[in-house]
């Protein structure tokens, strides 16, 4: 079962790098069919590898992972912001910023529901079972077997295999797209060191919850109407009407910043 996932997985990275790197990615239904026809199985066999493996133990609903996942999230966002843009101020204002996000989550429930959904899917796929499995076929080659390098070479490995799937890692300018590849290298490593599904997605879904409040503050400044950005940002995170590529994981956030400056 491990080699058909990995050959199913190897056929979606392939398709999405062809399709990402496109100038005018179309989203028709002949895409979305063809995609969903290699992520659903991909997702099943994840979910069964997760069950056998012990991915959906008591720790699931721990309150101290998920808070440690929502911390660590926050402050990994923050870095991401001084990283891209340089810009320390502006930070430190979205990391003070708790009421606000929290509002948005109550507010816009569609974007809650989106994040959460993308996060426990991805982190299933990539982390729990290509991650696993890569790590330990790799523990089989006798020149890799010892030390740390197995680990370090999967979570390298399936890094840059969750980067390039998604459309804006080759949209995105050089050090935007380089922040994503860390900060998956990174919530590799959690997962490996500390084998919490709960926690990664809680990571996961912060940064993706946090890219959406700035896309909507973004939008309330240019539409001067924070209810009519709302909407924009709901219609966007509403999959039965969602015309726009799917930038949960990583819009321009520098461009973000860059519009807030005085």
């Amino acid at each position: 079962m491990s080699i058909v996932f990995l050959v199913v997985l190897s056929v979606h990275v392939v398709y999405a790098v062809l399709a990402n790197r496109r100038d005018k990615p179309e989203r028709t239904w002949r895409t979305i069919i063809v995609a969903m026809a290699v992520q659903t199985p991909a997702f099943l066999i994840a979910c069964w590898f997760g069950a056998r493996s012990g991915a959906f133990s008591r720790d699931l609903v721990s309150p101290l992972h998920i808070a440690f996942g929502l911390l660590i999230g926050h402050g990994l966002f923050g870095l991401s912001l001084v990283a891209i843009d340089c810009a320390l101020r502006d930070a430190i204002d979205h990391l003070t910023d708790i009421g606000g996000v929290w509002r948005f989550a109550v507010d816009c429930p569609a974007a809650l529901r989106h994040v959460l959904a993308v996060s426990v899917a991805e982190e299933l796929i990539w982390r729990v079972t290509a991650q696993t499995i890569v790590i330990q076929l790799l523990s089989e080659l006798r020149p890799l077997a010892a030390g740390p390098w197995p680990a370090a070479a999967g979570i390298a490995l399936v890094a840059v295999g969750f980067s390039v799937v998604h459309r804006h890692f080759f949209k995105n300018a050089a050090r935007e797209s380089v922040e994503f590849v860390v900060f998956s290298l990174l919530i590799g490593a959690l997962y490996f060191w500390t084998e919490s599904l709960i926690l990664v997605v809680a990571v996961h879904a912060v940064r993706n919850l946090e890219i959406a409040y700035l896309e909507y503050q973004i939008k309330a400044e240019e539409l001067g109407d924070p209810d009519k950005a709302m909407d924009e940002i709901e219609r966007q995170h509403t999959p039965p009407r969602r015309t726009a590529p799917d930038r949960a994981d990583g819009p321009r956030l520098g461009a973000n910043l860059r519009s807030h400056e005085n």
